[in-house]
């Protein structure tokens, strides 16, 4: 695991940080108090969502507003890459692909999603690769007595323990399969038995059907020629039934044809009556369009007259607007015009010399208001000090400098009351002044009239002029009108020119008359039109009735002629029922005889069926016995698999103590300088310590930081090289604390050592020495005056000192 990039949002002293993170040994510094331990917070937080007090102590304390809490890490695992995302109430995890691919969206399946890639619980975590500030204590978890159980986990020792749960799992199920199939299959003696039963069931059934087939034969004999008959008497049957069918058609065809006949009279009779009525009719169309036109003579004759009527009621509405004409209309709407112009440009004039003189009165009058309340104020602020000063010569202390009253100054007293009267004198003028100016000018007033009475003319040249408009807007009316009619008349007498005259009044009378006399003859030619066609239709109907009657008449007797070649005459239809019943009869005892041969060979076969299902029954019995026997063997190897990985780890887990002892004993031999040589660890993994021989159980605090240290990286070193896990990361968070000079230069040189199993290693310090070991160094800083912690390069931080 290789942490990548590191963002904080409002997190305890961090109100916004983005820290890039690389491989290599990483030293991040700076004063206590200032937010270094809140990096490694930070990001364990981040993936496992646990911290060290409460859930309300990780956001920062003045956060603005709403301004939500979050932590942002991007790590590499292997060859891929991941992010989480947390916050106080949810949680996301990313796989960093070409887009971001969602793979948890909450904060327990965050933490599980986590856990399962790293392959390491918070606790295990923090007792391996994290080592927290003041807490170097050894295999410490939230339960006691667990510290065995938690190292074969860290150790991947689990997957070890889940194969052997599988194998003895396996191994019950094929067990139980085994045990379910024996029970299925049952013995060897029922299927053998349940064979014999179906061959006996067999054999029975081939005995029958060789019965049926002998009684079918039998049957075949007896019914020789039957069919034949009934195919006879029935064929002479239907010609019977079917002959006095035809008989009735035949009646029915007679009858339409004598009726086809009565209509083709009919239809002649009437085509001849129309014949001589045909010139009547041509007579009474021929007058019948005189007498249209004369109607039509006539109306035009009538538009004439009423052509005639309008040019006169024209011409005389002309002479009358011709005499109401008046000429002078458009020069009266002139003359008020101008009028009404004059008028509004004294208006105008009045009006802008009676604004000036009103302004000019309203600067007058604030003037003398403006000059009268200075006046006022003066008068008030010289009787104030004329009391104050008669105050204190009445108490004989002069009030700024506290001594009595001198005699000399005592005059300034009748000073003061002058200019008290002055002030009083003064403010009456400036009262009067503006009590004069306070009333309107008479020049205002004088103005205001006079804008008054222009108003009034000007009201009243208007209403001159719009009555000018008036007449004149009538003026031109009347023309229109006068145009209009002068249009009109010469319309109605071009009209004129193209209307004839009324009919000649004998012409009509004479039309009228052959109109009369043949209109009978043309209305009974009118209702005889399809006379004609009936004819046709009426010898069309009685040629196919004809027709029809005779192919029925040969249909008749071609039916005879067959059913007497079957012996049979039309009245013996009793006779044919009879044959046909006596051979339907033998036939029926024949298609018996067929179902009982067919249902014997259905038995027979289904009998068979049931013989070879025994059999093969029998077959596959032997085959799945055969494999209930392999599965059992299957099911013994399992389960000794099963018991050899239990075995396996208990071994193993046996011996990752003295590996661990091993390890932490050359850690403890570099830490400390060759003090200390020899590390123990009892059953409960507490550690001794073995000088010159000699088992120690209680050292300094700073040398039991050195063995607890020693124990860490070695666990850590351990689960690298067994576990399988790629974690290549080894955080420490103050672990210099307790440690002399000599022993952290120690320490140092030992993660220089480990570089080559730990890609990344960050050191957490106040120690600002730690700078040189270190390929990258990130200082801390806690700002008093935003409240908030930053971080920045080391060597950006010394280029800002120097500047």
């Amino acid at each position: 695991m290789i942490l990548k990039r590191l963002s904080i949002r409002n997190f305890r002293q961090f109100r916004e940080a983005e820290i890039e993170l690389s491989p290599g040994l990483t030293a991040i510094i700076g004063a206590n108090g200032s937010g270094k331990t809140t990096v490694i917070e930070a990001i364990t937080w981040a993936l496992y969502g646990e911290q060290r007090n409460t859930k309300e102590t990780l956001r920062r304390y003045w956060a603005e507003g709403r301004a939500p809490t979050s932590v942002s890490v991007t790590f590499a695992l292997g060859r891929e890459s991941w992010r989480v995302e947390r916050t106080l109430t949810s949680a996301s995890l990313f796989a960093v692909e070409d887009q971001d691919r969602l793979v948890a969206s909450s904060l327990r399946e965050v933490t599980k999603a986590v856990e399962k890639l790293l392959g390491l619980s918070y606790e295990q975590f923090r007792n391996s690769f994290c080592t927290e500030q003041r807490d170097l204590s050894f295999l410490k978890f939230r339960t006691p007595n667990r510290q065995q159980e938690e190292l074969g986990r860290m150790l991947g020792f689990d997957r070890i323990r889940t194969a052997a749960k599988t194998s003895k799992d396996r191994s019950k199920h094929l067990r139980d399969t085994a045990a379910g199939m024996a029970a299925a299959i049952g013995t060897d003696e029922v299927v053998s038995e349940r064979v014999e039963q179906f061959r006996s069931a067999e054999n029975e059934a081939r005995l029958r059907l060789q019965q049926a087939q002998a009684a079918l034969e039998a049957s075949s004999e007896a019914s020789a020629g039957a069919q034949a008959q009934r195919d006879r008497a029935s064929a002479a049957r239907t010609l019977i039934a079917e002959m006095r069918v035809r008989r009735q058609l035949g009646q029915t065809l007679k009858e339409q044809m004598d009726a086809a006949s009565v209509q083709l009279n009919k239809a002649k009779s009437e085509a001849l009556e129309r014949d001589t009525l045909c010139d009547g009719a041509k007579e009474y169309e021929a007058a019948d369009a005189q007498h249209k036109r004369f109607i039509a003579q006539s109306k035009q004759a009538e538009s004439r007259l009423r052509a005639e009527a309008t040019i006169a009621a024209a011409m005389g509405r002309a002479d009358t607007i011709r005499k109401e004409f008046d000429a002078d209309a458009s020069l009266r709407v002139e003359s008020a015009v101008s009028n009404m112009d004059g008028d509004a440009k004294e208006l105008a004039g009045a009006e802008e010399a009676l604004r000036l003189a009103t302004d000019e009165w309203h600067s007058h009058r604030q003037a003398a208001q403006e000059s009268l309340a200075e006046s006022n104020a003066r008068l008030t602020e010289i009787s104030s000090r004329a009391e104050e000063l008669g105050a204190s010569i009445a108490s004989g202390v002069c009030p700024i400098c506290s001594q009595p009253w001198p005699s000399e100054k005592i005059d300034a007293v009748e000073e003061v009351r002058r200019r008290v009267a002055d002030a009083e004198r003064d403010l009456v003028k400036k009262q009067q002044a503006f009590h004069a100016v306070k009333e309107t000018s008479k020049a205002v007033t004088d103005l205001t009239e006079r804008v008054a009475q222009l108003r009034q003319r000007l009201e009243e040249s208007r209403q001159t002029r719009d009555l000018a408009k008036a007449a004149m807007s009538e003026q031109t009316k009347r023309e229109a009108e006068l145009r209009s009619l002068e249009q009109q008349v010469k319309e109605q007498k071009d009209a004129m020119q193209d209307l004839p005259d009324k009919p000649d009044p004998e012409a009509v009378i004479e039309c009228e008359r052959k109109l009369e006399l043949h209109h009978a003859a043309w209305i009974r030619f009118g209702q005889l039109a399809d006379a004609v066609a009936r004819l046709e239709a009426a010898e069309l109907i009685l040629k196919n009735s004809q027709e029809k009657f005779a192919e029925e008449k040969e249909s008749q007797a071609a039916a005879d002629a067959k059913l007497r070649e079957l012996g049979f005459s039309p009245n013996e239809a009793d006779r044919a029922d009879a044959e046909v019943e006596e051979a339907s009869k033998r036939l029926e005892s024949l298609r018996e005889a067929e179902a009982s041969l067919k249902h014997a060979m259905e038995i027979a076969e289904e009998r068979g069926r049931n013989l070879t299902a025994a059999e093969t029954a029998l077959s596959e019995f032997r085959e799945k016995k055969l494999k209930i026997e392999e599965i059992e063997r299957e099911s013994k190897l399992y389960n000794e698999v099963g018991t050899a990985l239990a075995e396996l780890r208990e071994a193993l887990t046996e011996r990752a103590r003295p590996l661990l002892e091993q390890i932490a004993s050359t850690n403890l031999a570099a830490l400390s300088g060759g003090r200390y040589l020899t590390l123990k660890l009892s059953d409960r993994f507490e550690p001794t310590v073995i000088d010159e021989n000699v088992e120690k159980d209680v050292i300094s605090g700073g040398e039991e930081d050195i063995v607890a240290l020693s124990l860490r990286l070695a666990l850590a070193q351990l689960i690298q090289e067994r576990s399988g896990q790629p974690m290549s990361l080894l955080m420490m968070d103050e672990v210099f604390g307790s440690l002399d000079a000599e022993r952290r230069t120690n320490v140092l040189s030992q993660l220089e050592a480990m570089r080559d199993m730990f890609d990344q290693i960050l050191v957490i310090s106040h120690i600002e020495a730690i700078n040189d070991a270190a390929d990258r160094c990130l200082i801390v800083r806690y700002d008093p005056l935003t409240r908030e912690s930053a971080v920045v390069e080391a060597v950006a931080d010394v280029a800002e000192m120097v500047s």
